[in-house]
Parts: C-alpha cells; structure tokens; sequence
C-alpha cells in the first residue's frame, strides 16, 4: 500500500460508523417486525391495524420479546460484521505505519479537541482541566519537532447560572490529522509518570483523568514535579524512579 491508498483509506476509516442504521438495515427491519406485530395483533383480535400503540397495548412483552429476538439477532450480526470491516482498517493503517515516515507541514492543521463540557465536576476549574488534556500531545509532538499549541475556541464557550465560564480548546500542530494518527500508531507516547508529572506541573490532579492511577505513581510525579524534573525527548517514555 502506497501513501495514497493510506490516506484513502485513512479517510474511509474516519468516516466508517459501525452504528450507521442503513448499513445495518434497521429501517428494513423495523418495518417486517412492525409487520409481524400487525399480524400477532390480527391472530389475536380478529382485526387489522396500522396503530402501532394500539399493538402494543394488545400484545404483551413477552410476546413482543419473541417477535423481536429474529431481528435482534440480525442486528447484532451486522453489527459484529461492520466492527469487523473497521477492524481490519485499523489493522491495515497499522501495518502501513511501521514502514511510514511522519512528516511536518508547512501549514498547522487542528488535531485533537477538548470540551470543558467533559469536566463539570471541576466547578470553576473545568476549563483548566479541558485545557491541561491537551497539554500532553502538544508536549510530545513539541518533544519531537511537530510545532504545536493549544488555541482556545473563542466562539465555543458560556457561562452558567453560578459563574463558571465553560471553555472549547483545540490542538494545533504542524503535520496532517493523517500525519498525526500515523505518528500515535508508531507509539511515541509520555510514560505515566511522566505524564502525572506534567498533570502537576499544569495545576491538575492526575487522578481526575485517571483514577486508577496508583498510589505509588500519584505521590512519586508529586516528588519529580516538586523537584523540578524535566520531561524531554529522551526521557519521555521513562519511568522515573
């Protein structure tokens, strides 16, 4: 697979919903159980319908459970096998990314975006918090030369009836969104500890991201922060201890 089959492919991954009703058929298959219903309602009363509430205040669940459990399993069929077609992009995508040299753009593209929709139960820190989630890919890419900064949606944000102003926040960085996924999927990546490092030096509690964080983990990246550790290129995927 050359560059270009991967960025088509790249492209029909993102847009590949698993969930997507017609690939699945449920309008179809909505319409035979509704047909199956009607025909239940007909054997039981002696009369036709069009009325799908008046079915169902007819039959009863366990009927209505019976009917539907052939077209449930249809479902999840097409389900398991739509999972599967994408499974196989990611695979291939992988595969493609061993071998694949991630290169910088002239241009800044937006990469990764967070909501401080997503951390409410922070009161009055929820943008603090939507912002330092960012900080991590923008250091690493920074870390590897990909020129990156987090911009803050001006349009995307309001304020609640006790004050707090709920903020947008995008990633910037200088290589494609294919680029990107392509240098994630060659596992560059910031060791835990490193990363509830930078958690701390953001003013954010790791554990509100991640609240299995060991014990051991929360109060070592407290020290290193404390300390003044500096994370960088060649310690990045370490464990300090």
């Amino acid at each position: 697979m050359n560059k270009q089959e991967a960025l088509q492919l790249f492209s029909e991954y993102n847009s590949f919903n698993i969930y997507d009703e017609d690939k699945l058929g449920i309008p179809e298959l909505n319409q035979e159980f509704n047909n199956e219903l009607f025909k239940k309602y007909n054997e039981i009363t002696g009369k036709k319908t069009k009325n799908i509430d008046q079915v169902f205040k007819i039959l009863d669940k366990e009927t209505i459970d019976k009917l539907r459990e052939p077209f449930s399993k249809i479902v999840s069929e097409r389900y398991e096998l739509q999972k599967s077609i994408k499974e196989e992009m990611k695979n291939r995508l992988e595969e493609f990314a061993k071998t694949y040299v991630v290169e910088p753009s002239q241009a800044m593209w937006l990469i990764l975006e967070s909501s401080s929709a997503n951390y409410t139960s922070q009161g009055f820190g929820a943008s603090k918090y939507a912002k330092a989630k960012l900080k991590e890919p923008e250091m690493l890419l920074n870390l590897y030369g990909f020129q990156a900064e987090i911009k803050e949606k001006n349009e995307s944000f309001f304020n609640d009836r006790w004050g707090v102003t709920y903020r947008d926040y995008e990633l910037w960085a200088k290589l494609t969104p294919f680029d990107y996924y392509m240098f994630k999927e060659q596992e560059q990546f910031i060791s835990v500890l490193n990363w509830a490092v930078l958690c701390w030096k953001n003013g954010t509690n790791p554990k509100v991201y991640f609240p299995f964080l060991s014990d051991k983990d929360y109060e070592r990246s407290l020290q290193l922060w404390r300390e003044g550790f500096i994370i960088t290129k060649e310690n990045c995927m370490l464990e300090i201890y």
